[in-house]
């Protein structure tokens, strides 16, 4: 059960961070060259969401790294007893 969380937790994060590069893509895209304040403050805003998006992206995947280490750890201290 444990083995299936980490696989899922590696699979979570890679769908997350690719949210986060795909909504960086579609919806904040390339600035403009002189753009009026309102768009842009849409444009940081837009771009201050995919950033979180893919930084959250990229800790559940560091996690789910950090956990099969630890769990491959533990399975060979088991095996050692």
């Amino acid at each position: 059960m444990i083995r299936n969380i980490r696989k899922y937790m590696l699979v979570i994060g890679i769908a997350i961070l690719l949210t986060g590069v795909l909504f960086d893509l579609y919806f904040v895209g390339i600035p403009y060259q002189d753009p009026p304040q309102e768009i842009l403050a849409k444009y940081n805003r837009d771009a201050k969401i995919a950033d979180s998006i893919m930084n959250i992206g990229i800790i559940v995947i560091i996690i789910g790294i950090l956990a099969k280490a630890f769990i491959r750890k533990n399975d060979k201290k088991a095996e050692n007893i």
